[in-house]
């Protein structure tokens, strides 16, 4: 298989840096893992958050009550990876040790795992649902991509390409997949035909994936490790073009999401504020320009979500706690 290198037109955004707002404290702080919090997912309608740590431990929290409804301690593994189906009845967890990985399929409401099923040779990165709901898809620190049926867990199609570990992957629409790795490179996939489209190139890691609702766009994280930089930019396959937002980030760009209305991109890396927070940075998705720089008052955030209702963002990281904060104290 063929890697296309796109030649982009570059553009690089200079725009003055924002003011920083501080958050000492978040709105609340969710305890009951014992190790760090290395994945997070809101259910679509917002009332389940459920967390996963290299404790191995998995936890559904009510975000209205801010309490847990059950915890899972024996996963085989730390969590790395989570998702819920469309209609939040159902948790997919990807979770493992160093020799192989397992997704495990968790009823919401009893926290009984109905399914488990073997994949991959190493940890289990990210997963992601088809927007209708019928593939499964995870990528792992084999370099492998593998989609399957959600229902029944058979494996379908395995893609090839990353010469490093997949980090993130997601669904683009139904047949376009979206993938980050290890090897520096974002890929785009057409699912169907089983064949990759459209590769971009960059030194350094893409540590994270964003699909910007409502565009094309695609926001992507990632990691110079010999410069200690972090960068964003949003790649616009359809026009060949990928812009790079400034200022950069001095330390790697662990996570990045969006705002659930697509207007705002938020990134965060440590920033050499290891043992004193995190800088999460917010971008106007459209005009890409840098519109806040929040200083969160948690070390080593290293994932992120915000919530579909446009309410919350949740963070985890190297402190075994996950803190949610109101978005609107982000002057969004």
């Amino acid at each position: 298989m063929y890697c296309f290198i796109l030649i982009c037109s570059h553009l690089i955004w200079s725009p003055g840096l924002p003011a920083t707002i501080e958050l000492p404290k978040p709105s609340v702080t969710l305890k009951e893992h014992y190790r760090h919090v290395s994945s997070l997912v809101f259910s679509k309608d917002s009332k389940w958050l459920v967390s996963g740590g290299a404790d191995a431990l998995l936890v559904l929290w009510d975000v209205t009550k801010h309490e847990k409804q059950w915890v899972i301690s024996d996963c085989p593994g730390a969590v790395t990876a989570l998702a819920f189906t469309e209609n939040a009845k159902t948790v997919i967890a990807g979770c493992g040790r160093g020799l192989g990985g397992q997704l495990l399929y968790i009823d919401t409401q009893s926290g009984k795992v109905r399914k488990v099923i073997k994949c991959h040779d190493g940890f289990i990165n990210s997963i992601a649902i088809s927007p209708d709901g019928t593939l499964l898809t995870s990528g792992g620190d084999d370099g492998l991509i593998l989609i399957r049926s959600l229902e029944s867990g058979k494996e379908l199609v395995v893609l090839k390409g990353h010469k490093r570990s997949v980090k993130v992957v997601r669904f683009q629409t139904n047949s376009k997949l979206v993938s980050g790795g290890g090897d520096g490179t974002v890929r785009i996939w057409d699912v169907t035909k089983k064949v990759e489209v459209s590769c971009l190139t960059r030194p350094g890691s893409v540590e994270s994936v964003c699909l910007l609702q409502g565009t094309a766009s695609i926001g992507i994280g990632r990691w110079y490790g010999g410069r200690d930089v972090g960068e964003v930019s949003v790649w616009l396959p359809s026009k060949d073009k990928l812009c790079i937002l400034t200022p950069e980030h001095s330390g790697a760009v662990r996570c990045i999401t969006s705002t659930s209305d697509g207007k705002y991109l938020l990134s965060v890396s440590n920033d050499r504020l290891w043992k004193k927070g995190s800088k999460v940075l917010i971008w106007d998705s459209r005009k890409l320009s840098a519109v806040a720089r929040v200083s969160l008052a948690t070390p080593g955030i290293v994932t992120m979500c915000t919530s579909p209702d446009g309410k919350y963002l949740a963070t985890g990281g190297w402190e075994p706690a996950i803190h949610v904060w109101k978005l609107s104290d982000f002057s969004l």
